[in-house]
């Protein structure tokens, strides 16, 4: 599912954010 590495990216972005 795709859904899984998108989520993945948001959670990286915003923990570096």
């Amino acid at each position: 599912k795709r859904m899984s590495q998108e989520s993945r990216g948001l959670i990286l972005t915003e923990t570096r954010g």
